[in-house]
């Protein structure tokens, strides 16, 4: 796992999810607690570089900005995914209107296209709760699935 990796764990606390870039790994948790992984799906894989100033490791500016948010309940996990990188849209790369949805399992159930951007999501009851790409506005979906 890498700083900024997004998690969540099952209520049943029996799986648990890791979201980092465009890699998203899924895993079983047994009773001592231990992680199995049990599904593992990639979009794209981090690109690193070394900037000429400082000892420091960055990302590059032209890899997509991968998962920004990510929300779950008992049966489904909700990630925002952009597509999108800083060299292209510069800031606007850390917002999106596309969520994706798994089950558990790690299985693609759906997949949202939103009418508005944002940086966030939240999950309760069916309703898909967003904070908008300006933070003045928060957006509330009913989702079917």
């Amino acid at each position: 796992m890498y700083a900024g990796t997004l998690i969540g764990v099952h209520p049943d606390k029996n799986k648990f999810v890791a979201a980092y870039k465009g890699l998203i790994d899924f895993y079983n948790i047994d009773e001592s607690y231990n992680l199995s992984p049990s599904a593992h799906r990639y979009y794209h894989f981090p690109q690193f570089a070394i900037p000429q100033k400082g000892p420091v490791i960055a990302h590059r500016k032209e890899e997509a900005v991968g998962f920004l948010s990510l929300s779950y309940d008992a049966s489904y996990v909700y990630l925002l995914y952009s597509g999108s990188s800083l060299l292209d849209k510069e800031s606007s790369a850390y917002t999106s209107n596309i969520v994706l949805v798994y089950n558990w399992e790690g299985i693609p159930v759906k997949r949202y296209a939103l009418d508005h951007s944002v940086i966030s999501i939240h999950i309760r009851n069916n309703m898909l709760w967003c904070i908008g790409e300006n933070h003045k506005y928060l957006y509330k979906y009913v989702l079917s699935l």
